[in-house]
């Protein structure tokens, strides 16, 4: 259990967050004292808050598609009826990557990475504004790009290209949502070991999928993230530190952007 518990009191709901990077953000903010309220498409999502409620911290599982505002309003109303408010969202929910050269690229595969990624993030991010403001007493929202937002990687068009947006739109939000005491910010993590990375270093995407990103890890200086990485990163634009932070990218991703 962290120590200082900056969070406590305060209430989380993360998307995405069955497995990999969402499960321990949610962990890492309910070390911190937060509840936390996880939410995915995939029902599995029961099971990983009753993990988490294992561990001895509060939380609460809940079934939705980012796509959907009234699935998104309906998990943000379950995490106030759990823990009585909501001060905290963090957009992680994302589609998986694929690898297709722009060439090969259907409508189908571009729209649905659009979906989930750009779309699916403004509405959360809507969502989690919505209560807080009704609320009056301010809050934080945390969006999950990735560094494929910031530089350009061979045949992701569709995923950089809606990270970059998924940036811009945290930005707006930054600027939107001060007069309501709110702050917006972004986490662009770079390689981390989680099942999807290991599924992709497999050949999931491709075998030359695999071989570019299995070479490109072997160019960053401190190496690929621990999903904790990501969680303390979210943990510092939830806490009470960084109150007059927003709008700010963080990137974490061991320097990779420094190595091409």
């Amino acid at each position: 259990m962290n120590e200082t518990q900056e969070l406590a009191g305060r209430v989380a709901l993360v998307t995405g967050a069955r497995y990999g990077l969402g499960l321990a953000i949610a962990r890492e903010l309910a070390r911190r004292g937060a509840a936390v309220a996880i939410s995915d498409i995939d029902a599995g999502v029961e099971d990983s808050a009753e993990n988490l409620r294992g561990e001895g911290l509060r939380a609460v599982g809940t079934v939705c598609d980012v796509r959907d505002l009234d699935q998104l309003r309906a998990s943000v109303q379950a995490a106030a009826d759990a823990f009585g408010r909501l001060d905290i969202l963090v957009a992680n929910a994302a589609m998986p990557r694929t690898a297709t050269p722009i060439l090969e690229m259907d409508a189908d595969t571009w729209d649905a990475a659009y979906a989930v990624n750009v779309r699916g993030t403004m509405l959360s991010l809507r969502a989690g504004a919505e209560r807080m403001i009704a609320q009056g007493e301010g809050g934080r929202l945390v969006t999950i790009a990735s560094t494929a937002g910031l530089k350009p990687y061979l045949d992701r068009s569709h995923y950089c290209s809606s990270k970059a947006a998924v940036i811009q739109l945290t930005k707006v939000a930054g600027l939107e949502f001060a007069r309501h005491r709110i702050t917006a910010n972004c986490v662009c993590p770079g390689q981390s070991v989680t099942e999807n990375l290991r599924k992709m270093l497999e050949g999931s995407t491709g075998q030359a999928a695999a071989d570019e990103m299995r070479a490109r890890q072997a160019r960053i200086p401190l190496g690929p993230n621990d999903p904790e990485d990501i969680a303390n990163a979210v943990a510092f634009f939830a806490s009470p530190a960084a109150k007059t932070v927003t709008g700010q990218v963080l990137a974490v991703e061991g320097g990779g952007l420094m190595t091409g």
